[in-house]
């Protein structure tokens, strides 16, 4: 008979230590380390056995897709220098900040992230919907500092991804672990090292009438192993198994300096606004009506304010308005600074002063057919009707308000009113040569003593134009 492992170790059990060797590589692979040769009693001999990540999995009935998986979580080696697979990628951490999902996971932080947005969005509506809600604060956010955020979704996705390792790996390890024992076969270390005995090798061949067989120790446990129940197709396993072990705690204190970095963004934001002081006061003085989006009884229920939205950059609050004396019809008006906000809860009765002023001054153009598009507008915004010049960026922003609401939309333009301006005594004065800091500049080339030529450019009304002086 051919020799084989088992008569290799009945020859070292009747003492011929000589076979140590021809035992230790007659595997393969080979799991079996050293054998601890017992003098007295050989049988007693210690068996040492050693595998590596893949040669202990591949014991066990998974399939070979599985098995790359197996070999990245349950490597020691890959544990420590990479920390496990991938299984979520940035551009997932993305979505699941923008659907709104991750501002779900920073409920004890929402007083901050509130500052935050009322920073940037002092009219921003948080009555709607959770979903609704966390979707446009994360969109604020992203336009707001997209590098903090960028470190957000990274803390997130990594640990999102170090749980689902964590869960793989006790899944994994549930079903593998301490599987040998009724082999004879006892763990050291999982999945590393085992130990045994020379007698017990002899008895699990004897056991499995193999006696006559070339097989190794090795095939031996895997035929074992072949009927132990493991999981199947475990890839699809990594959306339920993603959130087993994620530690919420740790990733709200992760991100603190982050969100601590938004809030100083926030804050920037707010005082580099032109008119920041004078916003300030205007929001605190709408919050102590009662914030917006509510109706808010004024002179003793007369008439009713509601607060649409403000405007940080040039402080214009939109609003609507209804009254006793108008049937309760709500019309929707705007102020852009602290007077007129206080005229319009304190002295409401002056709008209508103004109206009637800004009627008398239309009535008295009488070389220039004011545009009835025109008469309505400014009817409709008196507070316009002033002896200080009206910001281009204030106007443009109540022009496009009264087309939006005005039904068949008028289509009125800036240069309908910039007309009227030029009349004798026009009712109000518009500033062209400023906003937020951008003003008109004129460049020019002097190509001769009596020839420049000239290029304007106007960031106002969004031109560049070209022009010539001659001196006579």
């Amino acid at each position: 008979m051919e020799e084989n492992l088992y008569q290799y170790l009945i020859k070292l059990a009747e003492g011929d230590k000589s076979f140590i060797t021809k035992i230790k590589y007659y595997d393969e692979p080979n799991i079996i380390d050293s054998i601890k040769f017992n003098e007295n009693t050989p049988l007693k001999s210690i068996i040492k056995l050693e595998f590596n990540t893949r040669e202990f999995f591949e014991l066990f009935p998974y399939n070979d897709y599985d098995m790359d998986l197996i070999e990245k979580i349950m490597s020691t080696n890959y544990r420590y220098y990479y920390g496990g697979p991938d299984f979520f990628d940035s551009y997932w951490a993305e979505e699941e900040w923008h659907s709104g999902y991750m501002i779900d996971n920073l409920t004890d932080d929402f007083n901050i992230i509130k500052t935050i947005v009322k920073n940037i969005d002092p009219s921003f509506n948080f009555e709607e919907t959770d979903r609704e809600l966390n979707e446009k604060i994360a969109s604020l956010l992203s336009e707001l500092d997209e590098s903090s955020v960028d470190d957000i979704t990274t803390e997130y996705v990594n640990l999102v991804n170090s749980s689902c390792n964590k869960a793989y790996y006790q899944m994994i390890k549930s079903e593998t672990q301490n599987k040998f024992m009724s082999l004879g076969i006892y763990e050291k270390l999982y999945s590393e090292t085992y130990y045994t005995t020379l007698g017990n090798l002899i008895r699990l061949i004897e056991k499995f009438n193999l006696q006559e067989s070339d097989v190794s120790l090795y095939k031996i446990i895997e035929i074992y192993c072949e009927n132990i129940d493991v999981t199947d197709e475990l890839y699809e396993l990594q959306y339920d198994i993603a959130f087993d072990y994620y530690d919420n705690d740790e990733f709200k204190e992760n991100i603190k300096r982050y969100l601590n970095n938004l809030l100083e963004k926030s804050e920037e934001f707010l005082n580099q606004s032109p008119n920041g002081p004078e916003l300030r006061k205007m929001m605190e003085i709408i919050n102590q009506k009662g914030g917006f989006n509510t109706w808010i009884d004024l002179r003793e229920k007369e008439s009713k304010i509601n607060f649409q939205s403000i405007n940080p950059e040039n402080n214009t609050v939109v609003y609507l308005m209804k009254s006793k004396n108008s049937s309760w019809r709500a019309e929707q008006r705007s102020v852009t600074t602290l007077d007129e906000l206080n005229n319009v809860l304190y002295h409401p009765e002056l709008f209508e002063q103004l109206k009637q002023l800004a009627k008398k001054l239309l009535s008295e153009q009488e070389s220039y057919d004011v545009p009835n598009t025109v008469k309505d507008f400014i009817v409709n915004n008196p507070e316009i009707v002033n002896n200080e010049p009206l910001p281009i960026d204030i106007l443009n922003n109540k022009i496009s308000m009264y087309n939006s609401k005005t039904t068949p939309n008028p289509n009125l333009r800036l240069d309908d009113l910039y007309e009227l301006t030029k009349q004798p005594n026009p009712p109000f004065k518009i500033d062209l040569f400023g906003i937020n800091g951008q003003v008109i500049k004129t460049f020019s080339y002097d190509t001769n003593p009596n020839t420049t030529f000239t290029l304007t450019l106007n960031p106002v009304w969004g031109k560049t134009l070209p022009g010539i002086k001659i001196n006579f």
